[in-house]
């Protein structure tokens, strides 16, 4: 088993022999201290193995005896090896990769002031500097204890300092002492209130404490979101931030005249070409579009040869010939016309937003016809307005 396991790490192979006198070059080999194994012979050709380094003084022996020998297969450590020689410089490449990784993740590339803090920036930052920690120090460097003490010793407003060391980045979270004359200012600053009634269906928190939450009614100028008791006033990391969504009501009037403007397309219709490549645009002559009603469209595809799209784009520009004409509007042409205005509305002014129709009444009046609708529909309501404490 021993012997099997150095065949295994030197190397062996399998040699195919053929013609002249077999076992005179078995003998000449034996002589010379090769070591061949597993020898089968079966008629005028005969296999046999041995250790890869004797292969090449096994060639002058095969010579000797008139034997055509032939490499018939290679098996063992150094062989499998060589498969992946050529993988070597993407394993280094890697290697070197991973290793400025972690280089750079044993620095401090970045430093995060977190917490709420009246005291500023460049104190705490000249601070950290003084206590040895900086950009572009080691992580291993830093004695975090030393710096919590020179920053609560350099700054006698700060009731509490943490350092904490990530991978690449130092995080310092700092808390300021509250005393009466602070929580009492803390009462002022930003606050963002409900711009009108409405029922609040979500809220979208990044900065301060929500007063409501989703599914109650607020009235217009209700505070919806006040800043954090913990925040002082004048903090870098005060203040109130938030986006909130209400269900409300609206009462509209849409009015039209008493004559109807009627537009019918024709199929006639004008076209003219550009060739778009990159930047650049060519214009193909085309005839002028002198019609007074019409309507446009630009629609582009790419060129293609024989199959192949080129990366020239042709934009095409088709003028649609449209004929107006005045008709008397009836009430039946004013719902059908209002309708389409109701449409209109929910396409351009409240895209985004779910309208719920409600009641809607046709009137006449003395210029044509009138709509009175009332709708539910659900918007953004909030507001941000400056809180004097």
């Amino acid at each position: 088993m021993r012997l099997n396991i150095m065949r295994i790490f030197s190397g062996s192979v399998l040699v195919e022999c053929s013609g002249g006198f077999f076992e005179r070059f078995i003998e000449r080999a034996v002589r010379a201290g090769l070591e061949p194994y597993n020898i089968r012979h079966s008629g005028s050709f005969a296999e046999l193995r041995l250790p890869a380094p004797d292969y090449r003084a096994l060639r002058a022996h095969a010579r000797a005896s008139q034997v055509r020998i032939r490499l018939k297969a290679k098996r063992g450590l150094p062989f499998f090896l060589r498969r992946f020689k050529n993988l070597l410089p993407l394993a280094a490449g890697m290697a070197l990769m991973l290793g400025v990784i972690w280089g750079l993740g044993s620095l401090v590339l970045d430093i995060e002031l977190a917490g709420s803090s009246t005291a500023p920036k460049s104190e705490i930052m000249e601070s950290l500097k003084r206590s040895g920690l900086e950009e572009g120090c080691l992580r291993s460097g830093v004695d975090v204890l030393r710096v919590e003490q020179l920053l609560m010793l350099d700054n006698e407003r700060l009731a509490w300092a943490t350092v904490n060391l990530g991978f690449g980045r130092a995080t310092v979270e700092l808390r300021d002492k509250l005393d009466e004359t602070a929580s009492a200012a803390a009462e002022g600053g930003m606050l963002l209130v409900a711009k009108r009634d409405a029922q609040i269906r979500r809220i979208v928190l990044t900065g301060g404490e929500p007063l409501v939450e989703a599914g109650d009614v607020v009235a217009a100028g209700q505070t919806i979101v006040a800043p954090s008791q913990l925040a002082l006033p004048g903090s870098w990391t005060a203040g109130v931030s938030a986006r909130v969504w209400g269900r409300t009501s609206y009462s509209e009037t849409f009015e039209t005249g008493r004559r109807h403007i009627r537009r019918e397309r024709t199929r006639e219709s004008l076209c003219s070409y550009t060739l778009c490549f990159k930047e650049s645009r060519l214009e193909l002559p085309s005839r002028d579009c002198s019609w007074r009603w019409y309507d446009e469209l630009r629609y582009s595809r790419p060129l293609t040869v024989f199959g192949f799209e080129l990366p020239i784009s042709i934009e095409t520009r088709e003028y649609i010939r449209v004929e107006q004409k005045s008709e008397l509007l009836t009430p039946q042409h004013a719902a059908i016309v209002l309708e389409e205005m109701k449409r209109e509305f929910e396409r351009q002014t409240l895209a985004e937003a779910e309208i719920v129709w409600q009641e809607s009444e046709l009137i006449e009046t003395e210029r044509g016809f009138a709509l009175k609708a009332s709708y539910i529909c659900e918007e953004e309501i909030g507001e941000y307005v400056w809180a004097s404490p």
